[in-house]
């Protein structure tokens, strides 16, 4: 006996900019390797897609096929490093990280912070995609408007128990900007000391009711589709585990405590990451995340308008 997935998110605009992004970026490169007069293209544009929205998807092709060919590399070795830290340094122990610093130097390269880029470590292992302004100023402005409309959602933790990344001591208003604060959300994850096959995943608080989030979500299907289409190109791998991932959860839905209300999140669930944090206006500390893997690579988008 078969059964029919609910259409998902990722399997609509977030495919199709995907399909068309792989196709195209060979062409992309091609162009920039050449010195001759440049060969027609040879992908189209999906018919339904707006001038204005081909153009956005072309521009981030371009930003990474420039980082693609320039790399920057440190002159340690990754592995070294992974293996120096142990699995529960929070890279905030400042003895330790006196002494990793002087074997584990940063890179210092002029230039780098407006120049796409990817870095390795010195056997050439992909650490970074560094890609400066791959976001059109429309596209960033059309963000932070949405966002906007958030606000009421955004909270610092003042709890005595809040950590550095909830709690106030990092956060600082900004004229003009959104309020600082953070929230998380996800259609499925474990609670904190829950992260065993006996305890049900969670739909995040925040997305349990239709509320502004869940609008923001659907409203925002664009961007986060051509956020999963870079991601398609520079980690392809990490790209088709969250389809995998995200199409599990789908496929067996008493995974989570709240079957019916999790399905319904996963049809406006563009993003290709089972998680998504906004953080507002909030200086981070030098450190490290315990509890992930070498190939779990973060997307951090940085979205800044000047009013």
């Amino acid at each position: 006996m078969s059964t029919t997935l609910p259409q998902l998110a990722i399997d609509d605009e977030t495919a199709i900019v995907a399909k068309y992004m792989k196709a195209k970026f060979p062409e992309v490169l091609r162009h920039h390797c050449s010195t001759a007069h440049p060969l027609p293209c040879t992908v189209g544009h999906p018919k339904h897609w707006s001038l204005s929205f081909s153009m956005e998807v072309d521009l981030a092709l371009d930003v990474i096929a420039r980082a693609f060919h320039h790399s920057v590399s440190t002159d340690w070795d990754a592995q070294r490093y992974a293996d120096l830290i142990g699995p529960k340094n929070n890279g905030i122990s400042g003895d330790q990280e006196a002494t990793m610093f002087k074997s584990f130097k940063p890179i210092r390269t002029d230039h780098l912070e407006i120049t796409p880029s990817t870095i390795a470590d010195r056997h050439g292992k992909l650490l970074v995609w560094y890609l400066p302004n791959i976001l059109s100023p429309e596209r960033q402005e059309s963000m932070f408007s949405d966002l906007k409309h958030l606000e009421r959602m955004i909270k610092v933790d003042a709890g005595k128990s809040a950590n550095w990344r909830s709690g106030p001591d990092y956060f600082h208003p900004i004229g003009g900007g959104l309020k600082p604060g953070t929230f998380n959300i996800s259609p499925a994850w474990f609670e904190q000391g829950h992260e065993t096959e006996e305890h049900h995943l969670k739909v995040s608080s925040d997305l349990l009711k239709d509320n502004c989030i869940s609008e923001w979500l659907e409203k925002c299907t664009l961007p986060f589709a051509l956020i999963g289409g870079i991601l398609s190109i520079i980690q392809p791998e990490l790209f088709e585990a969250g389809q995998r991932a995200l199409r599990q959860l789908a496929s067996a839905p008493t995974i989570s405590d709240n079957p019916i209300r999790m399905l319904e999140i996963l049809k406006i669930w563009y993003p290709t990451f089972s998680a998504l944090a906004v953080i507002s206006n909030r200086a981070t500390p030098l450190h490290l995340d315990t509890g992930g893997r070498a190939k779990w690579l973060d997307l951090i988008l940085w979205v800044y308008f000047q009013i």
